[in-house]
C-alpha cells in the first residue's frame, strides 16, 4: 500500500482475504474471524498505514502484496 492511510474499502477487503466477516457497525466496523474468534475493530475513515500495520501484526493478517 502507497501513502500515508488506507481506506476504510481497502482494510474491508483484506479483512475479507483473512477470513473476516463484518459482525456489527456504527461509528467503528467490527469485524469477526469465524475460523479464529479474533475480533477487529476499524474504522470508517482513513487508517494511518502506523495503525493498519501494527493490527495486521496483531491480527496475523496477510497485506495485499502477500496474496
Amino acid at each position: 500500500m502507497n501513502g500515508k492511510a488506507i481506506s476504510c474499502e481497502e482494510a474491508r477487503f483484506i479483512l475479507r482475504l483473512n477470513g473476516y466477516e463484518l459482525a456489527r457497525q456504527g461509528k467503528h466496523e467490527v469485524w469477526k474471524n469465524k475460523k479464529t474468534g479474533e475480533v477487529i475493530a476499524i474504522t470508517r475513515r482513513l487508517i494511518s498505514q502506523k495503525t493498519w500495520k501494527r493490527e495486521c501484526k496483531n491480527h496475523n493478517l496477510k497485506e495485499l502484496e502477500e496474496w
